[in-house]
């Protein structure tokens, strides 16, 4: 093989992997912007409907706000799953294009000690804060429909 092939094959990979680097970041921003829509819609019908303005709060079932809580709690963790297995596909491919072990292009990521561990930092902020705030409400729900119950 030429030369001139061995680079053509080496701009071919590098650019292969700068633009999976970049679906995959993409998928990220898709990820983090359906659970943070579908979480605000979620709160957003809890707070109407376990809210003391409430139309007719006997209109809406009781286990309602269960419902959204669990649902809210799915979506989240789901989400979580998905952000994590596109980190862990941008690890694969930084991997891969500090194996080229070629410096005339430009590197498609950031520092891959500080920088780009740290900017993977604020995607998994917002679906752990949720997955808390979900498990805080069940479980405050939980304890006071315990104390709530008559004893049998």
């Amino acid at each position: 093989m030429a030369e001139g092939d061995k680079k053509d094959e080496k701009t071919q990979q590098y650019e292969y992997i700068a633009h999976q680097i970049n679906r995959e970041d993409q998928l990220v921003n898709f990820r983090l912007t359906w659970l943070l829509t579908i979480n605000g819609f979620l709160l957003a019908a809890l707070a109407f409907v376990g809210g003391k303005d409430h139309p007719d709060p006997n209109v809406v079932h009781p286990h309602f706000k269960w419902a959204l809580a669990f649902v809210g709690l799915t979506v989240t963790i789901t989400s979580f799953i998905g952000v994590k297995a596109a980190h862990t596909q941008l690890k694969y491919l930084t991997d891969l294009w500090t194996e080229l072990d070629e410096t005339r292009w430009p590197r498609p990521f950031g520092d891959k000690n500080h920088a780009f561990r740290l900017g993977l930092v604020p995607s998994l902020i917002p679906p752990i804060v949720l997955t808390l705030v979900w498990i805080y409400l069940l479980c405050g729900w939980a304890f006071q429909f315990a104390e709530t119950s008559p004893p049998k």
